[in-house]
């Protein structure tokens, strides 16, 4: 890669210091990563731009940022349904945190490849197939955490606490939840079936 096409990949203007361009690249994707949904087929589009601008910082820059260690989390969805939820929303939360106090872009990448399996593993514990229904659900569009919550403890009142108890008796799941079920296992498809629904 030759300094023109670095600066080209990183949209450097004649006006900007490369450090402060940096700083902005490094500000959109905190905002990005943090701020929507987890589609592992957009996540990874916008790891590979970033990746690629990685590089050419590397380039124009001479690698002068030092990286801080960011330090993969160890987490396995077991429980009740609830304490999965729970737990996973409080690992993204630290991630989350991760990620805006990221220095570098290798740490970004770091950060949401770590992330992105995580989020592999919480689609697999909710994965159920067999729910289906006619509610439509849009893939980028999560459902309010706490309205999950309440959604969740309301099967708790019936006695459903696993996702083993769930497939046997969903006849009391919210439809919110429901929704959420069928939206999180088309997506573990789309990651199973290599982004083919």
């Amino acid at each position: 890669m030759q300094i023109e096409e670095a600066s080209a990949l990183v949209s450097l203007s004649p006006d900007v210091l490369v450090e402060e361009r940096l700083d902005e690249i490094l500000f959109e994707a905190k905002r990005f990563f943090s701020g929507k949904p987890i589609i592992r087929e957009v996540f990874k589009r916008r790891l590979e731009k970033l990746q690629k601008q990685q590089q050419a910082f590397s380039l124009l820059l001479g690698d002068k940022r030092i990286d801080q260690t960011y330090v993969s989390k160890e987490w396995i969805p077991n429980g009740d349904m609830l304490d999965v939820f729970n737990s996973f929303s409080a690992l993204r939360s630290e991630i989350n945190r991760a990620i805006f106090q990221s220095t570098s872009i290798s740490e970004i990448l770091s950060c949401v490849e770590d992330l992105m399996d995580h989020y592999d593993r919480y689609l697999e514990y909710w994965n159920l197939p067999e729910f289906t229904s006619d509610i439509a659900v849009i893939l980028g569009k999560e459902q309010d955490p706490m309205e999950l919550i309440w959604a969740i403890k309301q099967l708790q009142a019936f006695g459903i606490f696993t996702i083993e108890d769930l497939k046997k008796n969903t006849e009391h799941c919210p439809e919110l939840l429901c929704s959420e079920i069928i939206r999180l296992s088309t997506l573990y498809k789309r990651i199973t079936d290599g982004g083919n629904v």
